[in-house]
């Protein structure tokens, strides 16, 4: 407790003095630079970032919703599965808006393949959407 009043003290006697009075604390004013946000951030918040803005551009721009989603299950590969199966779910959803049946398969398995690493309700919920839009 003795500390802490010493230090209040010292504070104090800094801010009547006029110690940095004019100055702003270090690293204060300054944005962080890209590569310190990701840092501090790191990859999770990158692939979350991702993740929201392919879903926001689903509607307007499937191409590069596509590629994003797509980006966002590269960047998940060996991590703790978040996005993935959600990002698979929408790369389902625009193939069959595209009409390109081909990719369906592949999906359905990578989505089967994510199944255990994902909460039952979800991978249940998420599988039967996609099969019941390709089968009717």
């Amino acid at each position: 407790m003795a500390d802490e009043d010493q230090f209040e003290k010292e504070q104090m006697d800094k801010l009547n003095n006029g110690e940095n009075s004019d100055e702003e604390p270090a690293g204060w004013g300054e944005p962080p630079a890209e590569d310190e946000k990701v840092q501090e951030g790191g990859i999770e918040v990158e692939i979350e970032n991702k993740f929201y803005e392919a879903d926001s551009i689903k509607n307007k721009d499937l191409d590069n919703a596509y590629k994003m989603f797509l980006e966002v299950v590269q960047m998940e590969k060996g991590k703790e599965i978040k996005y993935s199966f959600k990002a698979l779910m929408n790369i389902g959803l625009i193939c069959i808006a595209r009409e390109n049946d081909s990719k369906i398969p592949e999906v359905l398995t990578d989505l089967l393949a994510l199944m255990p690493k994902v909460g039952p309700n979800e991978a249940e919920d998420g599988i039967k959407s996609l099969l019941d839009l390709v089968i009717y």
